[in-house]
């Protein structure tokens, strides 16, 4: 910041009286400029870190014992949950995914509005679109194989469910609306 026509009026005059005050302000307005730069550098960077693991610590919770890849082969589809994929597939996921998230000793975290997962490399990382990709993947190949390996006394409910399946992925993914669904869903239930 370039000092004004009336500061430099001031300082003359102040420099003039007592140079000692002059030295001082002259000390002050120097600090204060390093401050500022400090302050634009740091609203430059907005990607402050936060430590998740602190501030669970704080909160008296641990790291969880498994991280977000290894939750990941924990999860298990029920017969109802195949069953509720021909009325809404969003329900869907959600039947398998709530009970999990909920749980105790997850590694999932919410932090004022942002969501983190505890990663592979034993850190917490902010929750994104990769992550929601990686768990709704996960989640259909499970309904995949749970498909596969029931049985069924009616082949035209079964050829539904299995387009049902079969389209889960991309309906889940592909559609923003959706994606941005589940990450909202996701976050208020954790």
């Amino acid at each position: 910041m370039k000092p004004g026509i009336l500061t430099i009026v001031y300082s003359i005059n102040l420099q003039m009286t007592d140079p000692k005050l002059y030295e001082l302000v002259e000390k002050l307005y120097a600090k204060i400029e390093v401050l500022e730069r400090k302050i634009d550098n740091m609203s430059m960077n907005k990607s402050f870190d936060v430590s998740v693991s602190q501030i669970r610590r704080i909160n008296g919770l641990n790291d969880p014992s498994q991280n977000f890849n290894e939750w990941l082969n924990d999860i298990q589809v029920t017969d109802e949950s195949i069953l509720l994929v021909t009325s809404n597939l969003v329900t869907a996921f959600q039947s398998v995914v709530k009970p999990l998230v909920t749980a105790s000793d997850v590694p999932f975290y919410k932090h004022n509005t942002k969501l983190y997962i505890f990663d592979h490399t034993g850190t917490w990382v902010q929750w994104d679109e990769e992550n929601l990709g990686l768990l709704v993947r996960e989640v259909w190949r499970k309904f995949m194989k749970a498909h596969l390996a029931m049985t069924y006394d009616h082949e035209e409910l079964y050829l539904a469910q299995r387009k049902n399946i079969v389209d889960m992925r991309r309906k889940l993914i592909d559609v923003k609306k959706t994606r941005c669904e589940l990450s909202l869903w996701l976050k208020q239930i954790i």
